[in-house]
Order: structure tokens, then C-alpha cells, then sequence
């Protein structure tokens, strides 16, 4: 009954992406050698990153996908400070690690959890250029970094229920499936 209804939702408002984000390739279990001129360089359960011929580096990083993740969300939400979480120290080894062997022109992009996570590392390290973050989980405006554009879903359960004061710019949106407002495929 629930599979019929959700059916329905998505035909009225459509989630379909209109492209692969390098953040939604992070949620595959198998993912692509190639994607759009980038080749993959390293990846772990949480991450992957891809280069192109001229030296640009992308990372994509997935948000909460387990339990493990949603525990750190709570922890998050009781005062915890991000970077004091493994799945924090996990994605600053990660695009360390790249950096070092691939040089500093990174590009992250960054979904729910993980968009607390890449606003972090964009603020510590010079070698992320720019990024892009689908529904951050973000409590607060200090946790912002300039060089990641935050894009959010008006209909998104977490920016309705957490980051009520936290700018927005929802030009990227392809849909607007209440069920599914806070998930990766709508950009």
C-alpha cells in the first residue's frame, strides 16, 4: 500500500536527478570508474574521490546511511562538536590522504551528515577550493564555510526541524517530493 502511494508522489512531483552528483556516487556500493571526464582515484565506505586530465580533484562524501551515523546525528543534536566524531576524523584522513597525493584543487560535495562534515574541512584546510553541500545538517551559521554553497529542499525535514536560520539557495531543485525532500536524487 505504502510502495503504491510513494509511486503516486513521485509522479506528481518528481525526484528524478538530472545529473549524478559526485555526493549521490557516494552512497553506491559499486561506483563508476568514469563520471563525466573524472576518473576515480580512491574511495572507502564513505567517500570517493575522482580526478580530471587537468589536475581537479572531486570528493563526494554520503551522509547518514546507518546507525552508527544516526547516533552521531543525535550526538550532534545534544551539543556535540563534529569534529570530535569518528565519521569526522574518517573524512579529514580521507581528503588528507588525497590531497597529499593528488595536490590541493578539491572540490567536495557533501549531503545531510556529511555536509556538517565537509563546511568543517573547507574551513580548516586551504586545499578545498569550493564544494557543494545537498540538505546540510547544520545547527548553526558558525558551522558554515564560504567556500560551499548550501543548497536545500524548502520541504527538507531537517532544515525545517534544525537549521531554521541558516540562508538557503534552493535554485537546484529538480522536484519536490514531500516524502523524500531531504534525499540526495532530487539535485
Amino acid at each position: 500500500m505504502f510502495s503504491v502511494f510513494k509511486s503516486g508522489i513521485k509522479k506528481l512531483f518528481g525526484n528524478k536527478p538530472k545529473k549524478r552528483t559526485f555526493a549521490s556516487i557516494s552512497y553506491d556500493k559499486t561506483r563508476p570508474d568514469v563520471v563525466d571526464g573524472f576518473k576515480k582515484i580512491d574511495e572507502d565506505d564513505d567517500s570517493v574521490a575522482y580526478r580530471d586530465d587537468k589536475g581537479n580533484v572531486k570528493i563526494g562524501i554520503r551522509g547518514t546511511s546507518n546507525i552508527n551515523d544516526v547516533i552521531t546525528d543525535i550526538k550532534l543534536l545534544g551539543g556535540k562538536k563534529i569534529e570530535d566524531t569518528e565519521r569526522f576524523k574518517k573524512a579529514d584522513n580521507f581528503v588528507k590522504r588525497i590531497a597529499d597525493k593528488y595536490g590541493g584543487n578539491i572540490d567536495l560535495e557533501t549531503h545531510s551528515l556529511s555536509g556538517m562534515i565537509g563546511n568543517k574541512l573547507a574551513n580548516k584546510y586551504d586545499f578545498i577550493k569550493s564544494g557543494t553541500s545537498y540538505n546540510p545538517f547544520l545547527t548553526d551559521k558558525s558551522q558554515i564555510s564560504s567556500k560551499i554553497k548550501n543548497i536545500r529542499s524548502p520541504l527538507d525535514p531537517v532544515s525545517i526541524a534544525v537549521a531554521k536560520d541558516i540562508d538557503t539557495d534552493y535554485s537546484k531543485l529538480s522536484g519536490l517530493n514531500p516524502i523524500e525532500a531531504h534525499g540526495i536524487d532530487q539535485f
